[in-house]
């Protein structure tokens, strides 16, 4: 196990349980999730990606700007839950953009400056694959932040690291061009307006091993209206990290997200993600059991 990855998941994964309205919902998903995944396989676990969808809708409350609001949230919760439990033993930690959990060399990196104006995507999710090196400079003592010092490790091997944005939206049809437009802008390497760059502090995403930004929705309108052809699917069609959604794979239109891991994380990396995964899902009510099934 990779001491200082998997304190860092730990520490990801126990944010998701502060935020109220996620713990809310939490016994009931639990359950449906139990349900699919009786035997703690990997191929239960990747199926589990295309009922994420289903087992969202168990606990739906309506359409109103709260419910609409509170909603987003705790599906960015189970994206990030879900993909996570996809990666444990893995050099992939997945996490929200929040303080205290996101390396502020990860915050500089996707920075877009305008003039003198900051801005940063709507990352919703950020997954951080690390390098291979060493992390025994890098062990954490009782005193020591989690985040500091995945922050060093970062700041000394980030031409080594990869960076996946993952942006959740419940809806879709509302919300594609807004991933398709930041896509656009992060695959520019050069402005020709000088006033525009990406990344500050010297850290920019075209310094890292790899980019790649990400779609995931529910979705909550009917997806048999969505076809290739349709608008919404082919303003993100072209996404450098794919498109998916929490049902099973439609071909043309979104994939399941149970197979975004072996896309975005797993393919860069020097192991046998299934045979870790076997081996590691072993320890789901032990080493593993923040993630509270």
């Amino acid at each position: 196990m990779n001491k200082l990855i998997e304190e860092y998941r730990k520490l990801a994964v126990n944010n998701l349980f502060t935020v109220r309205s996620f713990v809310g919902v939490w016994p009931i998903w639990k359950e449906h999730i139990n349900e699919k995944m009786k035997n703690r396989s990997v191929d239960e676990l990747t199926d589990l990606g295309a009922h994420l969808s289903e087992i969202f809708k168990s606990t739906s409350s309506g359409r109103n700007q709260s419910s609409v609001s509170s909603g987003g949230t705790i599906w960015e919760n189970l994206v990030c839950w879900y993909l996570n439990l996809c990666a444990i033993g893995t050099r992939t930690v997945v996490v929200r953009p929040v303080a205290g959990v996101l390396p502020q060399t990860i915050k500089d990196a996707i920075t877009v400056n305008y003039g003198s104006f900051i801005s940063n995507t709507e990352a919703d999710i950020v997954a951080i694959t690390f390098s291979d090196e060493s992390e025994e400079n890098y062990e954490v003592k009782e005193d020591d932040s989690v985040v500091d010092k995945i922050n060093d490790f970062i700041t000394f091997h980030f031409d080594k690291i990869e960076i996946n944005i993952i942006q959740c939206k419940t809806n879709w049809n509302d919300n594609a061009q807004i991933p398709m437009l930041w896509d656009m802008i992060y695959k520019v390497r050069t402005f020709e307006n000088n006033n525009i760059t990406i990344g500050r502090n010297n850290f920019s995403i075209k310094d890292c091993k790899r980019f790649t930004y990400s779609f995931v929705t529910v979705p909550t309108v009917k997806t048999n209206g969505l076809t290739t052809n349709s608008v919404a699917v082919k303003r993100v069609s072209n996404l450098s990290g794919g498109v998916y959604w929490g049902n099973p794979t439609k071909s043309g239109v979104a994939q399941s997200l149970g197979e975004l891991p072996s896309r975005v994380f797993f393919g860069y990396q020097n192991i046998n993600a299934r045979n870790v995964l076997r081996n590691e899902l072993k320890n789901i009510d032990t080493n593993y059991k923040y993630f509270k099934i």
